[in-house]
């Protein structure tokens, strides 16, 4: 990544870079509560990161570091980009040279236009030493991601019987805060449903042997009652059918895409939080809260739509579908966002009825806990 191929310098000066700093810092919807690693200041200009966008291609930038971690960083971006996607970041090291880490953006947040924080995940730990000398703490907690997603708080279940396929699952699901559990056999899946409290269980498979579909069946026997993923390399309309009819919420198609399966993982997952009002994550942003509220407002009026989505063609039910999808994190409801993208994966996919209206549910109930936030502010992630 030369920098000749950067297409956009960030341009701050000191003052400019103190004020920006001082209102993120200030701000409510920086959320350290939720931050479980070390994090320290990295005011570094300059640095190059790549970004992959979700309709393709990838852009190149230079960007100004505000803090790092063990498991990400903030940086500081003259533009707006998306959540959950790919990038590559290169810092340079206290030897000089330089070292490339693989990431996922986790949020994109307006401090003062047109200036954003970006939040960014490591797919690997990064050794801090490496990059801020020897006079850091160790006490810094592996396997934590920077600004990790609420909606993925539980226990998670990771059932296969090939230990290559189990551990890139592993690798995958690491450091986004989930209690993390693996088997290896399908007898000790059954066992460890039955005794450790499981939130979500996934079944890694390459073929869907019947087995497979037995040991679904008799997890639903014994009464449990969470999301069942089957990750599978034979994801044909008969074998999903079948993993379905056993017991199974959804397939995922082997190879999958890392931001589908924690679409997944979110869906499942955050069934708690529909509950209560949720508040933008924006809502502290100097002039957001009034275009917070009038978003709201659509969103009240596209809900309404959309629980009448009989009434709908399909069309235009996805349409309102990616209006959500794509206002979602500017306005800070990274919740809204995930339960629209679940009803698009759905009706693109062609899922059964009952998936459908369960999604539909789901969504119409997020845009309802925004209603319900208080008169004063905005909903919430």
């Amino acid at each position: 990544m030369s920098k000749a191929r950067l297409e956009r310098a960030i341009e701050l000066s000191g003052e400019q870079r103190r004020r920006l700093i001082e209102t993120l810092n200030n701000s409510d919807s920086r959320p350290d509560s939720r931050r479980a690693s070390v994090r320290y200041d990295y005011e570094v200009a300059g640095i190059p990161v790549s970004i992959e966008h979700p309709g393709g291609g990838t852009t190149h930038y230079l960007v100004y570091g505000h803090d790092l971690s063990r498991g990400g960083m903030s940086v500081l971006h003259s533009g707006y980009v998306h959540p959950n996607a790919s990038c590559l970041v290169l810092l340079r090291l206290t030897d000089g040279d330089t070292k490339a880490l693989a990431g996922t953006t986790r949020h994109c947040r307006l401090i003062s236009a047109p200036w954003h924080q970006i939040g960014i995940q490591f797919k690997k730990e990064l050794d801090l030493h490496l990059v801020l000398g020897t006079g850091i703490s160790d006490e810094v907690e592996a396997g934590q991601a920077i600004d990790a997603d609420e909606s993925l708080r539980g226990r998670v279940l990771v059932s296969e019987m090939s230990e290559p396929g189990r551990l890139l699952i592993e690798r995958d699901l690491a450091g986004l805060g989930l209690a993390l559990q693996t088997t290896a056999t399908r007898g000790a899946t059954l066992d460890a449903v039955q005794r450790e409290g499981i939130d979500m269980v996934i079944v890694g498979v390459g073929l869907v042997h019947q087995d497979d579909l037995r040991m679904i069946s008799r997890l639903r026997e014994m009464r449990y009652k969470g999301p069942i993923v089957l990750v599978s390399a034979e994801a044909t309309p008969q074998a999903i059918m079948r993993a379905r009819e056993a017991g199974a919420t959804t397939v995922v198609a082997r190879p999958y895409s890392v931001d589908y399966l924690l679409t997944e993982l979110r869906v499942g997952l955050d069934n708690e939080k529909l509950k209560t009002p949720m508040r933008s994550t924006m809502e502290n942003t100097p002039g957001m809260k009034p275009l917070v509220q009038t978003f709201i407002q659509h969103t009240q009026r596209w809900a309404s739509q959309i629980e009448r989505h009989h009434e709908l063609d399909v069309g235009r039910l996805r349409e309102l579908c990616y209006q959500l999808k794509a206002c979602g994190p500017g306005y800070g409801f990274i919740p809204l966002t995930i339960a629209a993208v679940a009803l698009i994966t759905a009706l693109e996919s062609n899922a059964p009825k009952e998936t459908v209206e369960e999604r539909v549910d789901r969504l119409v109930a997020c845009c309802h806990a925004l209603e319900s936030a208080p008169p004063n502010a905005s909903a919430a992630a």
